[in-house]
């Protein structure tokens, strides 16, 4: 038997900084400051505290929004686990495991007085926005572990067991607007408070599981799987489904004595399995979300705008993995690689319907995607010395995805934002506006402002999944030091970016420098007419003199060519989506560590187990070959996004390199 308990606390304060903000965020408002405004020697506010502002009330100073546009998050979370065992005798015992695991954000988001935008204005009179955020999970599980004798070559483990699953959250949200008294940030400070959200989520999964392992002579191997889940969150009588895999793997080296003075190890592996999936809670059947202003003093209740499949199936996903691990002279060369092509079926997902319809969106299971790719390792130690070892490992991992399947009556679908999902192309690819093109891809030019012509139809402009992946590691050890670092390289994977797109329209690097420097786009005069194509779209057409295109001879300043307010557009801000769309390769050295082992000697002096001192830097270096060059721009930052928002950045923080020291005790 034993237990365990944990809590956690934590709390930061901030700005709004962050991803997803765009020019709302602090820092992204200075790309809209004139270069010659001193941030830090100039004041931000003035005597009665309201900020002076920059740029005619369009946004807030960012050094005033720091200190009064700010937002307090405290964390908490307490772990609690239980567990027994009871063993009946050699072959049969008895495991059950009990956990909650309980979490609340208290958030705090202050607009000040006088700053700008905000729904009617609201930010200038103060806004204040409270949210609590409680959730709950609670894990039981039970398993009966099964051992049988069942001869000197063979072994069997089979476990028996189930498994309840609950999570239930809560979100509140308070809002106020006008502080009252300066300074004094509490809804009763303000004089309109209303209530905004209080919006429950349930969820129950019970699972039923068995998984039967059989080994001969420990060089081979079979394990079989299976499991039954009920769910809360489909519809009755598709709540229920079942998934079995198997796996097995043969050491031909033990199987076949085929161990040699350069040959130690030799593994070969492969695995089929299915797995099911269940929908998010509250999404099998119509809501309603009460209205905070109700009706004539009345309760007023709105329905859910989302309709809902009552045909809902769970997602499945089908995998088959083949593998194989290999060990060389004395275990100082290691190999590993595995293949594997995995197939999600009925992928569950909201697509929009028209208006006409009465909905915005269908709650249902959208289509079949497939990815297919390799992964491969290799394990080298180049000196292994009494005082002195090297290691090197490097790891290698390709994925295809290709989106194969979607109901009938949908062509593509939006997944959010600027990501898409359509038959015969990769899972979230980027679409959007581009330049008009002849079909060699010259550029259609418009005659007046010497601007390339944006297409009338929007088209995939980018695939935010990377084509490879690297990663080497180095670890240099002697005696009680250790050194190690970590350098990886992503290659491709495309990514719009806000940031870089504000500021080559801004002119704040030096990529953008000369800007009343004039030149010619290279492209032919457009019609400036879109005209029906052999596809069936409108295209634009070059201009025809004589029966011959004409060459573009109109000038540009460098400032039309990434901010223009002209006909045609830039290749920055009002621009066409391509231009603000790059690759996202970047080598980097992703941690460095230097570490020390005090001596058992003077450890065991001190009735300790082990002392470990070590320094740390992480994303030290890092270069991106592919964004323009002064901005110094990490495509890291538009990985931070979740759900299906990949390869979009708007409006990131940049990223930092960090430093930190660390003195590990063990008792």
């Amino acid at each position: 038997m034993g237990a365990s308990l944990s809590y956690a606390r934590s709390k930061q304060v901030g700005g709004f900084i962050g991803q997803a903000q765009s020019f709302l965020s602090q820092w992204g408002r200075t790309f809209t400051m004139a270069r010659n405004w001193d941030i830090t020697g100039w004041p931000s506010s003035d005597r009665a505290g309201n900020q002076i502002g920059f740029n005619d009330g369009q946004y807030t100073n960012p050094v005033w929004g720091a200190y009064h546009n700010t937002i307090t998050s405290i964390d908490d979370r307490t772990v609690a686990n239980a567990r027994a065992s009871y063993k009946f005798n050699n072959i049969f015992r008895l495991d059950y495991n009990a956990g909650i695991n309980s979490y609340a954000l208290y958030r705090d988001q202050i607009i000040d007085k006088s700053s700008y935008g905000g729904t009617n204005g609201e930010n200038a009179l103060g806004v204040l926005t409270e949210v609590v955020n409680r959730t709950q999970e609670i894990q039981s599980t039970l398993v009966a572990i099964i051992t049988p004798k069942i001869g000197t070559n063979f072994t069997l483990d089979v476990k028996l067991g189930n498994d309840v699953n609950q999570r239930t959250s809560r979100l509140q949200q308070n809002q106020g607007v006008n502080f009252v008294i300066p300074g004094l940030y509490n809804l009763r400070n303000t004089s309109t408070a209303r209530f905004n959200a209080d919006r429950v989520s349930k969820r129950r999964l019970v699972g039923f599981f068995g998984d039967a392992s059989l080994g001969y002579k420990n060089f081979a191997f079979l394990n079989v799987t299976a499991r039954e889940d009920l769910t809360s969150t489909l519809p009755y009588k598709n709540a229920q489904y079942f998934y079995p895999g198997v796996s097995g793997s043969l050491i031909w080296t033990e199987a076949f004595k085929l161990k040699s003075s350069w040959l130690d190890y030799g593994k070969i592996r492969a695995g089929y399995a299915r797995v099911g999936n269940d929908a998010d809670p509250q999404n099998g059947e119509a809501t309603f979300t009460l209205n905070s202003a109700g009706f004539q003093g009345q309760p007023l209740a709105n329905r859910d705008a989302q309709r809902y499949d009552p045909e809902l199936t769970p997602e499945f996903t089908r995998e088959l993995e083949i593998g194989t691990e290999m060990r060389f002279f004395k275990r100082r060369i290691g190999f590993e690689l595995t293949y594997y092509n995995k197939k999600s079926t009925d992928l569950i997902y909201p697509i929009t319907l028209p208006v006409t319809t009465g909905y915005t969106s269908f709650y249902t299971n959208l289509g079949q995607i497939r990815n297919e790719g390799w992964e491969a390792a290799l394990d080298v130690r180049p000196i292994a010395g009494k005082d002195f070892q090297w290691d090197v490992r490097g790891i290698f991992t390709k994925n295809k995805n290709t989106v194969e399947e979607l109901i009938p009556g949908i062509t593509r679908a939006q997944l959010a934002g600027f990501n898409w999902i359509e038959v015969g192309f990769p899972y979230g690819y980027l679409r959007g506006s581009h330049s008009a093109r002849t079909e060699d891809g010259t550029l259609l030019i418009n005659q007046t402002s010497g601007m390339p012509m944006v297409d009338p139809n929007d088209d995939m402009v980018g695939d935010p999944n990377p084509d490879f992946k690297v990663g080497i590691t180095n670890t240099i050890s002697y005696k009680g030091f250790q050194l190690s670092a970590l350098f990886d390289w992503t290659q491709g994977g495309d990514f719009y970016s806000e940031t870089i797109q504000g500021m080559l329209g801004r002119g704040v690097t030096l990529d953008t420098k000369d800007r009343e420097t004039s030149r010619i786009i290279d492209g032919l005069y457009s019609n400036n007419t879109a005209v029906p194509g052999a596809d069936g779209r409108n295209h634009y057409t070059p201009l025809l003199v004589g029966g011959k295109p004409v060459q573009s001879q109109t000038r540009v300043t460098t400032n039309d060519l990434f901010f223009t307010n002209g006909t045609g557009a830039s290749f920055a801000t009002n621009g066409a989506f391509e231009y603000s769309v790059f690759d996202g390769t970047v080598y980097r050295l992703r941690e460095v560590v230097l570490a020390y082992n005090f001596p058992s000697t003077l450890v065991n002096k001190l009735k300790l187990t082990a002392v470990t001192f070590s320094v740390s830097g992480r994303n030290l270096w890092f270069l991106a070959p592919n964004v323009p060059k002064y901005t110094h721009f990490d495509p890291d930052i538009n990985s931070l996004v979740s759900g299906n928002a990949q390869g979009v950045e708007t409006g990131g923080a940049p990223s930092t390199r960090r430093l930190g020291v660390n003195l590990n005790i063990t008792f």
